[in-house]
C-alpha cells in the first residue's frame, strides 16, 4: 500500500536539452526508481516511447532525438 503526499504542480524535468513542465505526484512507496515518469510527460515532450528497444525518441529543435537507456546510463556514469 502507498500513502500520497501530495502534487508537484509544475515540476521542470529536461532531457536531451528539452525542458518541460509537467504535474507529478508524490508517494512514499519503495520504488525501482526516482521518478515515474507517466503520459503526462509524454506527452508534454512529444515522444515514443519502446520498451522493446528500451528507447526514447523525441523532436528537439528541429531533429529527431533517440535515447538509448544502455547508452545513457553508461555516458551518466562518467560524469563526476
Amino acid at each position: 500500500m502507498y500513502k500520497p503526499c501530495g502534487i508537484l504542480n509544475s515540476l521542470q524535468v529536461e532531457l536531451a536539452g528539452k525542458n518541460v513542465s509537467i504535474e507529478v505526484e508524490v508517494i512514499n512507496i519503495p520504488l525501482d526508481y526516482n521518478l515515474l515518469l507517466g503520459h503526462t510527460w509524454v506527452y508534454a515532450m512529444v515522444a515514443v516511447i519502446s520498451n522493446y528497444f528500451r528507447m526514447i525518441v523525441l523532436p528537439h529543435k528541429g531533429r529527431i532525438v533517440a535515447i538509448d537507456q544502455l547508452t545513457f546510463f553508461a555516458f551518466d556514469s562518467h560524469v563526476t
